[in-house]
C-alpha cells in the first residue's frame, strides 16, 4: 500500500511520512568537500583496497623500503599518502616506520606533515599520513633565478615553525636538511620524514652509514633518500655532538637548521670538509667560513646563524623560537605585513612603540596616507594573487565565489580607510580629541587591519573548503564600527608594562587572528595547530588576557574538530579566568560556546540551557552587540529542538531572527542559516506550507550571496524538496533535487557524500512514484559511494539500505529485503543507540516486511517499538507517529483484533488530516479505517464512504504511475468484493 513505509532520507530536510531532519541543517553548513578525479596506474594492484579507513587510489612512488600509494581518507574526506613496507623489510626498520608514526601523531602543525594512523596490514606495518604535493627545499632553491636572502629566510622561517612546534611537543628531528621539507604547490613549507624524531635521547652513529650518507647527500642533483639514512642523520647538517654519539636536543635540530640556511642565503655550506673528521675538526673550531664578497645579505643575518652554529650547544640560540624571532625582524621590511614600524612613509603617524602602541600625531602634516597602510594587506597586487588563487582551483562555483567576495574586500579596505583618516582629522587637524583617544581608535583599527590581511592570507590558500567558505570568511570581518565606541575601547585590558613582553603580546594576537581566520574557513586543523602553539607561547609570558584570549581560541577549533570535552575543558577555564579578569568578550563568547557544547555536542540537555542563562545574560549587558545575544539565541533553539521542545526552538529561532535581521540586514549570508533551522523546526512540527516559505528565502538569499552553482544552495534545495515529497508534489520535488544532485556534482565530484545524499532522496521520489527500477539504480549507487567513503559501519550507509530494502520488498523479494533491511537497523542501532529517531524508522520498515511476510508477531514487535521512539521525541501529531499507528492497525487487521486496530487507525486518520498531508497519503489511512469498520455492520457505511475517498484521491493523483495504479485497483477491488446490502 502507499506510504505504508517510512522513507529515509540522508541529507538535510525530510521525506514524505517519514521525516528525517540533517544536523546539516542545524549546525554549521557542512564543510565536507570531495576530493577530484585522480589518475591511477592502469596496474596498480592495490587500487580500491583498504587499509583500516583508506581507500587505495594509486601508487605515488617505490623505494627500496616501501611504497608510497594515494589513498583516500573516507572518515575525514580527504586524499592522505600511505606508506607500506615490504615483506623482506627488517623488524628493526619496521619499528623506526612505527616510531616515525607514534612521535608524529603526537604533533599537528601547518608547517609539519601530519601522521593520522599506523597498524599492520597483512603483516606489513604501514604509516597513513598527509599527502603534500611539491618539490624540496633543495629543488626549490636550484630554480632560476635564484631566490634571494630575504626570500631564503621567510621560507626557512616556516620550516622553523615546523621544528619549534615539533620541540615543544619534546620531538626532535634529528635530521633536519633541505631535502626534508617541501615547498607544496601554494608556497607552503612542511617538515617531513621524521623517520629519526625521537623525546630527547643519546644517538650513536654508526660511521659506515655517515661516511655513505655523506657521499649520498653531498650531491646537489636531487634530495636524498631518508629510507636509506636511517636513524643516523645527515653529517653535512649534523651538529658535533650528535656525531660524538653525545645527548642530543632541539638545540641539535636549530644547529642543522641553521646550515641549512647559511647554505640557501650565501650558496654555500659554513664547514669545509670531505670526511667525517675533518667535518668534526671543522665544528669542534668553529671554523666558519666567511660571508661571500658582495652578499646582499646583512651582516646582523651571519651573526644570528653563527650563533645556531656554535659547537657547545649552551652557547646557541635557548629555542627556535628565540632564533626565529632574531630573524623575524630581518624580513619585515619587505613584507610590511605586521603594520608595526610603517614610520615616516606615511604622513599621519609617528609609529606605534612597545607595550601602548602609542600613536604620536604628526601635526603638522594633513591625514593623506592611510591608504598605503593598506600595501600588502589588500592593494592591487593581493586582489589579483586571490582572483588566481579561487580562480585557479576549477570550483564550479570558484567564479561566483570570487565576484562575491571582492566587492566586500573592496568595501571594507575603503571604509578603513575613510575611518583611519577621520580619526587621524579628528585630532591633528580639527583637534576634536585627544591624543589618548586616537590612540585607542588607531589601535582598535590596526586589528582590523591585521583581521583583513589574515582573511586574504587564508584564502590565497585556496583549496575546495575555503573557497566554498569564503563568503562567509569575508562577512566575518570585524565592525569598524567598534573602533568608535571609546567607552568600550577604554574597558579594554592593557598591554604588559613591558615593551619586549607587550610586542610578543602583539605578535601573538595577530597570530590570534589568523587562527579566528582559519577556523572560519573550515581549515580546522591549522587553526587547532597554531591555536595549541599560542597557548604554550602565551602561557611562557604569562600575560593572563592573552592566555585566555589563546584558550577560547583553542576550545572553538577543538569543538570543530569533534574533541568536545576537551573543548568544554578550555571554554570553562576561558570562562573562568575571564571573568576573573573582566575580560568582557571572551567571558561572553566562552560561555555562548560553552553551552552549546555541553547541550548540543555532548547532550547534556539541562547543563547546556543553564549555561545559556549565563550566556544570555552576559550578551544582554550593555555595549553588548546585539548579535551576540542572538547568536545565543539560536543555540538554545538547536538544544531545544535536539531535545524534541519543538515550540520553544521556534520561538527561539524567530527571537534571533528578528535581531539579525535588524542588525545585518535581511539578506546577509547568516540570515539564510536562521530562515533554514526555521524550516527545519517547522518541518518536524509537520508544518510544511510554512517550513517551506522559509527555506525558499533562505535559498534566494544563498544563490544571491553565494551563487547558484555553491554547494550550500543544494542544501536549500534538497530540504525543498523534501517539504514537497511529505506534500505529496512528486514532479517540483524531483526538479529540486535534481538541481541539487547537479550542484554537488559539479562542486563536489562524483563519489562525494552529498552526492550519495542526492541520489539517495531521488531515488525516494522515484520509488513513490512507482518507477521502482530507477529508484533502486539510484539507491545502489548511493550505497556503493556511501560505503567506499565513510565506510561499512557509518549511520548514512543504514538510508539506502532500507530504501533498497522496501523496494525489494514492494518487488516480492522477501528474504533478500530482510536482509538489507536487517542490515540497515544493527548499522543504525550501533552508530546511534537504541532511542534515536533513525531506529524507530528502521524498525517501522522492518515492521512492514514482517508484516508482509504473516510473523504479525514480531511485526508488532517492531511497530511498537517504534512508536515508543516517536513519541519519546516527536510531538504527539508528527507524521511518524502516523505510521507507526497504521502498521499496528495493519498487524490489528490481520489478526481480526479490530477493536485495537480500530483505536490504531482513527488516531492516524486524525493526525494525517490536522496537517498538510498529500491527499495520496491521506486515502491510505482512510483506506486501512475503512476495512477495519467493515467488521461493524453499524459502521459499513462509514467504511464504503472512506473507501471511497480513497478511490477519489487514488484516481485525481498527480501523477498516473504504476503504483498509483496499483493502489487504485485494490481498492476497487476491495469495493467491488464489499457492496453495502440493498
Amino acid at each position: 500500500m502507499m506510504g505504508d513505509e517510512t522513507r529515509q532520507l540522508d541529507g538535510s530536510g525530510s521525506f514524505g511520512s517519514g521525516s528525517f531532519v540533517s544536523r546539516d541543517s542545524l549546525d554549521h553548513p557542512s564543510s565536507i568537500t570531495e576530493p577530484e578525479d585522480v589518475g591511477v596506474r592502469a596496474d596498480d594492484a592495490m587500487r580500491g583496497k583498504q587499509i583500516g579507513r583508506f581507500v587505495v587510489l594509486g601508487t605515488l612512488g617505490r623505494g627500496g623500503m616501501g611504497t608510497v600509494y594515494e589513498a583516500f581518507d573516507r572518515t575525514l574526506d580527504r586524499r592522505v599518502a600511505v606508506k607500506i613496507l615490504h615483506h623482506d623489510v627488517t623488524a628493526l626498520d619496521q619499528k623506526r616506520l612505527i616510531h616515525e608514526a607514534q612521535a608524529l601523531a603526537q604533533l599537528s602543525h601547518p608547517n609539519v606533515v601530519q601522521v593520522y594512523e599506523a597498524g599492520e596490514i597483512g603483516g606489513q606495518s604501514f604509516v597513513a599520513m598527509e599527502l603534500v604535493q611539491g618539490r624540496t627545499l633543495r629543488r626549490w632553491l636550484a630554480q632560476e633565478p635564484r631566490p634571494d636572502w630575504r626570500t631564503c629566510v621567510e621560507i626557512y622561517m616556516h620550516a622553523g615553525a615546523g621544528l619549534a612546534a615539533a620541540h615543544e611537543q619534546g620531538l626532535v628531528h634529528c635530521d633536519f636538511k633541505p631535502s626534508n621539507a617541501i615547498v607544496d604547490e601554494k608556497g607552503r613549507v612542511r617538515v617531513l620524514d621524521f623517520g629519526l624524531a625521537r623525546p630527547t635521547q643519546r644517538v650513536v652513529p654508526d660511521s659506515r652509514r655517515l661516511a655513505a650518507h655523506r657521499r649520498a647527500d653531498s650531491s646537489t642533483t636531487g634530495p636524498a633518500t631518508t629510507d636509506s639514512v636511517a636513524v643516523m642523520g645527515t653529517p653535512a647538517y649534523m651538529p658535533l655532538e650528535q656525531m660524538e654519539g653525545a645527548e642530543v636536543d632541539a638545540r641539535g635540530d636549530q644547529f642543522s637548521f641553521c646550515v641549512a640556511l647559511y647554505e640557501a642565503v650565501y650558496g654555500e655550506r659554513p664547514f669545509e670538509g670531505e670526511s667525517l673528521a675533518e667535518l668534526k675538526e671543522a665544528r669542534r673550531t668553529e671554523r666558519i667560513l666567511a660571508a661571500p664578497r658582495h652578499t646582499k645579505a646583512p651582516a646582523k643575518l651571519r651573526e644570528i646563524l653563527v650563533r645556531g652554529l656554535a659547537a657547545d650547544p649552551e652557547r646557541r640560540w635557548p629555542s627556535m623560537h628565540a632564533l626565529l624571532d632574531q630573524l623575524r625582524p630581518l624580513c619585515a621590511p619587505r613584507r610590511r605585513r605586521r603594520l608595526l614600524a610603517l614610520g615616516g612613509a606615511v604622513a599621519l603617524i609617528g609609529a606605534l612603540v612597545g607595550a601602548g602602541l602609542t600613536y604620536q600625531a604628526r601635526m603638522d602634516q594633513r591625514c593623506s596616507g592611510a591608504r598605503a597602510q593598506l600595501d600588502g594587506v589588500w592593494d592591487g597586487a593581493r586582489r589579483q594573487q586571490l582572483e588566481e588563487a579561487i580562480l585557479g582551483t576549477g570550483l564550479s562555483y570558484a567564479r561566483d565565489t570570487w565576484e562575491r567576495v571582492v566587492t566586500p574586500l573592496d568595501e571594507y579596505a575603503d571604509a578603513w580607510v575613510n575611518v583611519h583618516t577621520e580619526v587621524c582629522e579628528a585630532t591633528s587637524v580639527r583637534q576634536e580629541q585627544s591624543a589618548v583617544v586616537m590612540d585607542l581608535r588607531m589601535r582598535c583599527l590596526r586589528e582590523r587591519a591585521v583581521a583583513l590581511r589574515e582573511v586574504v592570507d587564508v584564502l590565497l590558500q585556496a583549496d575546495p573548503t575555503r573557497v566554498k567558505q569564503a563568503v562567509t570568511l569575508v562577512a566575518s570581518l570585524p565592525a569598524l564600527s567598534r573602533c568608535d565606541d571609546v567607552e568600550a575601547l577604554l574597558a579594554k585590558l592593557p598591554p604588559p608594562e613591558d615593551p619586549a613582553d607587550a610586542e610578543q603580546v602583539e605578535a601573538l594576537r595577530d597570530g590570534l587572528a589568523q587562527v579566528r581566520a582559519l577556523r572560519s574557513a573550515g581549515a580546522y586543523d591549522e587553526a587547532l595547530a597554531n591555536a595549541e602553539s599560542i597557548v604554550s607561547r602565551a602561557d611562557g609570558l604569562g600575560h593572563a588576557p592573552l592566555q585566555v584570549e589563546a584558550m577560547l581560541e583553542r576550545g572553538l577549533a577543538r569543538q570543530e574538530l569533534a574533541q568536545y570535552e576537551e573543548a568544554a575543558g578550555d571554554l570553562e577555564r576561558a570562562y573562568v579566568l575571564a571573568a576573573e579578569l573582566e575580560h568582557a568578550e571572551v567571558e561572553a563568547a566562552a560561555v555562548r560556546e560553552l553551552a552549546f557544547v555541553v547541550g548540543h555536542d555532548q547532550a547534556k540537555h539541562d547543563a547546556g540551557l543553564q549555561w545559556s542563562k549565563t550566556a544570555l545574560a552576559l550578551a544582554r549587558r550593555p555595549r553588548s552587540d546585539a548579535s551576540e545575544q542572538a547568536i545565543v539565541l539560536s543555540a538554545i533553539g538547536v538544544m531545544l529542538l535536539r531535545n524534541g521542545e519543538l515550540d520553544d526552538a521556534l520561538a527561539h529561532q524567530q527571537r534571533a531572527l528578528a535581531i539579525f535581521e535588524a542588525a545585518l540586514g535581511p539578506e546577509h549570508p547568516d540570515i539564510a542559516d536562521l530562515l533554514h533551522n526555521m524550516g527545519t523546526v517547522l518541518l518536524q512540527q509537520g508544518k510544511q506550507d510554512q517550513a517551506l516559505t522559509h527555506l525558499r528565502r533562505a535559498l534566494a538569499i544563498r544563490q544571491q550571496a553565494l551563487g547558484p552553482r555553491h554547494p550550500h544552495v543544494a542544501h536549500s534545495l534538497t530540504a525543498i524538496g523534501a517539504v514537497l515529497i511529505q506534500q505529496g508534489e512528486w514532479e517540483p520535488a524531483l526538479s529540486q533535487l535534481e538541481q541539487a544532485l547537479t550542484i554537488r556534482e559539479d562542486a563536489l565530484g562524483p563519489r562525494h557524500p552529498d552526492v550519495a545524499t542526492s541520489l539517495n532522496n531521488i531515488g525516494a521520489v522515484l520509488k513513490q512514484q512507482g518507477k521502482r527500477q530507477q529508484a533502486l539504480e539510484h539507491f545502489q549507487r548511493a550505497l556503493d559511494i556511501q560505503r567506499e567513503v565513510l565506510g561499512a559501519r557509518h549511520p548514512r550507509v543504514a538510508y539506502p539500505l532500507n530504501n533498497i530494502g522496501e523496494v525489494l520488498r514492494e518487488q516480492g523479494k522477501l528474504d533478500e529485503a530482510l536482509t538489507y533491511l536487517q542490515q540497515a537497523l544493527t548499522i543504525s542501532e550501533e552508530a546511534l543507540g537504541s532511542e534515536h529517531p533513525d531506529i524507530a524508522s528502521s524498525a517501522a520498515n522492518l515492521g512492514n516486511l514482517l508484516l508482509r511476510q504473516r510473523r504479525y508477531d514480531d511485526a508488532e514487535h517492531q511497530y511498537r517499538r517504534a512508536l515508543q521512539i516517536q513519541r519519546a521525541t516527536l510531538p504527539p501529531d508528527h507524521p511518524h507517529v502516523a505510521l507507526s499507528l497504521l502498521g499496528l492497525a495493519r498487524v490489528g487487521l490481520a489478526k481480526e483484533e479490530f477493536d485495537a486496530a480500530r483505536g490504531h487507525a482513527e488516531q492516524a486518520v486524525s493526525i494525517r488530516e490536522s496537517g498538510t498531508m498529500a491527499p495520496e497519503l491521506l486515502a491510505e489511512a482512510h483506506f486501512v479505517l475503512a476495512r477495519i469498520l467493515w467488521s461493524e455492520p453499524g459502521e459499513r457505511s462509514r467504511s464504503r464512504s472512506l473507501a471511497e475517498q480513497a478511490h477519489d484521491a487514488w484516481s485525481n493523483a498527480r501523477s498516473d504511475d504504476q503504483q498509483t495504479r496499483e493502489y487504485l485497483a485494490e481498492v476497487e477491488q476491495w469495493l467491488t468484493e464489499h457492496p453495502m446490502a440493498p
